[in-house]
Formats: C-alpha cells, structure tokens, sequence
C-alpha cells in the first residue's frame, strides 16, 4: 500500500507507493466505467486520471456524442463514495460575460450576497479537504472562456490560490481559495456557435480529444456496477494529496527531473529551437514543466501499456499542438516539427500526435489549420 510521508521540519509531504498499486487502481476505475455499459479505452482512462493528476484542469474536445462528458461522471462515480455531493454538472450558458455566473454578486439592495451553485459546491469541497470533487463545465467553450473563468485560471497558478469575491460598491470584502482536492473538467464542441481558446487557457490545461467512434462496439455490463469502496481509499493516497503534484515538494520528483532532463527537455527545446520559435509559435516554460510532471506520473506506473515515450506523445497532442494555428506560411514550421517527432516516437506504433499534425498539415490547402478543425 501506498502512504504519505509528512516532514514537519522541511514542510514537505511525498508519496512512498508500491506503482503496482496505482495501475490496479486505474483498472479499476476502468473495470467500473465498464460497468455502466460504456466503451472507454484503458489508455483513455489512464491518460484522463494522469491529466488530472497532474493539474486539476483537463479539456476534452472532440465531435458531440462521444461521451466527454459522461467520462466525467463517470470517473467521479468510480472514485467517490458520495457522487451526488462530490461531483457537480454545471452547463455553460453564452450569456456568461463575467465570473458572476460562477461566483455569484453582491446585491445591493437586499445588502446580502448572491451565492450561485458553483459557489457553493467550492465552500463544500473546502471543508471536506479528505475526498475529492469534480466540477464539469459543459460546453464550456459556448461563452468565452476568458470571460468568465479567467479568476480560476489566475488562481491555479497563485501559492494561496484566492479568489476576490465582489463586494458592496466594488469594495473586494468577500474572498474564497480554490481548495485542492477540487479538479476541473470543460467539454467543448468546435463549430460556428463556439469560441476558440486562448494561449493563457491551453497553457493550463492538457487537451484531450474524443473522436474515436467504433460503432459496432456492444456495450456489455461483465463488471458488478457497485462503487468499490476499496477503491476510494488508495485513489484519495495516489491522487488527491496536492502536495504531490508540486514538484518542489517532491525529493523524488527533482532526482527524476535531473536524471531524465537533459533528455526530455532536450527534446522540447529542439521542438522549440528546430520547429517552432522562427514562426512565433514556441511554447513556455509552464508547459515544459507540466509536461515533464505528467511523464513523471507516467513512469511511476511502470506500465508496459503506458510507457513514457507513449506518454510524450500524448503531450505532444494535448499541450502543444491544440496552440498552433496559423495559415500557409507556417507549413514549414509543421513539416519540422512531423519530423522532429517522427524521429523521437519511432518505437512507438500507432502514435496519435502524428496522424494529428498531418491533418493539421493537410487543413493548410484550405488556407487555415488549427487543432480543432
């Protein structure tokens, strides 16, 4: 069994876990997704469970009707032992202009603040810090985004993660923190009726795409579909420490980081240096970062089915192609980088970020790529 390792003096908490553990935890959730009668991938849920883990904001995009947001209850109901109250379906309206949507507005005239039932899920995950919440933002790109999410986004990236709640004559007398066992999941759909993403929302999230269909896949129910709650325990040690998911907290994550980093950031500044930068369309160091977290969470799996060089690739796809888009002038930009790829994720054989960019590539004889054509 996995524990928790608490250093009071240096202020640290790590994990000391048998990886073993965690790939019997992510079957699983899978074998209870399988239960409800749906036909999500092991690799899926496994991507899906360290996208989260990683950072506790994770977009799904992908054609209507493949089951992004049933992914979402679903995954929260094999991991909560109270899904009504630990997991909340907010649909997304085009009218949201601002957070008030979200996090309510003071009302002058009955001098009392006007909650909303976002506000309230947050204050209900902040004082029950021992189990996990979900937040599904539904069609979330059917507003813009940076309207009203932008005070979440600011916050995930702030050390005491506050956000200022308005209060009477714009005084900020109110503030709540986004507690950190509360994870984020936005399902969008890509046509005329939405907006497109900005780089200060993808650079905070991993994109994963939904396009697979197999229609002749029966759905079978071989698994009893009661909620193991042996299963909620080890999910809560594996995956819900925030602590964790800090690299700076981490001693095994910073041995891991220098051995493995002249290789795999060698190879991210090569994408950068080689492809990218020249066409202005280079990446950050908050992606650096987050990819080498979510590839590190990768290899502790020990998974012959989920190796690191299959997890780049899935950075690859998430993290740095959903930013690019352009016209027929940064063609160049994306034959370097098919390239650059094609020769690092040679052993693997079916990767998705290639298939990808070539499509990405193809989109250009019309004049216009972007990922979500």
């Amino acid at each position: 069994m996995a524990k928790i390792i608490v250093d009071p003096v240096g202020e640290t908490v790590s994990i000391e876990s048998d990886t073993t553990n965690e790939n019997v935890l992510i079957r699983q959730i899978y074998n209870i997704i399988l239960s409800e009668g749906f036909t999500f991938s092991l690799p899926q849920i496994t991507n899906y469970y360290l996208s989260l883990k990683t950072k506790p904001f994770v977009i799904l995009t992908g054609i209507s009707g493949t089951g992004k947001t049933k992914i979402t209850e679903l995954f929260a109901k094999a991991v909560c032992e109270n899904f009504e109250k630990q997991y909340l379906l907010l649909p997304v309206r085009p009218d949201w202009n601002d957070d008030r949507n979200l996090i309510g507005y003071y009302n002058p005239l009955t001098k009392q603040y006007q909650t909303t039932p976002f506000l309230d899920f947050i204050m209900k995950a902040a004082q029950d810090t021992e189990n996990p919440y979900f937040v599904c933002l539904d069609e979330m790109n059917l507003a813009r985004v940076e309207y009203y999410f932008s005070t979440f986004l600011s916050a995930m990236e702030s050390g005491s993660k506050d956000i200022k709640l308005p209060g009477f004559n714009g005084d900020m007398d109110y503030k709540t923190s986004i507690p950190s066992n509360l994870f984020f999941t936005g399902t969008v759909n890509m046509d005329e009726t939405t907006y497109r993403f900005s780089p200060k929302v993808l650079d905070r999230a991993n994109t994963i795409e939904f396009n697979e269909i197999k229609l002749r896949t029966r759905r079978e129910t071989e698994y009893p579909s009661a909620i193991n709650t042996e299963l909620i325990e080890p999910f809560k040690t594996h995956f819900l420490n925030d602590e964790v998911r800090k690299k700076s907290t981490s001693s095994e994550y910073k041995e891991w980081e220098t051995k493995n980093w002249d290789e795999m950031v060698g190879f991210l500044d090569d994408v950068n240096k080689d492809a990218l930068e020249k066409y202005n369309l280079h990446f950050g160091y908050r992606i650096r970062d987050e990819v080498m977290r979510y590839l590190y969470f990768a290899e502790k799996l020990n998974s012959d089915d989920f190796t690191t060089n299959i997890a780049l690739d899935l950075q690859i796809k998430q993290k740095i192609l959903p930013r690019i888009k352009g016209t027929e002038s940064i063609k160049k930009a994306l034959e370097l980088l098919r390239d650059i790829i094609q020769y690092k994720l040679q052993s693997i054989e079916k990767p998705q970020s290639i298939p990808k960019l070539d499509q990405m590539i193809g989109a250009l004889d019309n004049g216009y790529t972007d990922f979500y054509q």
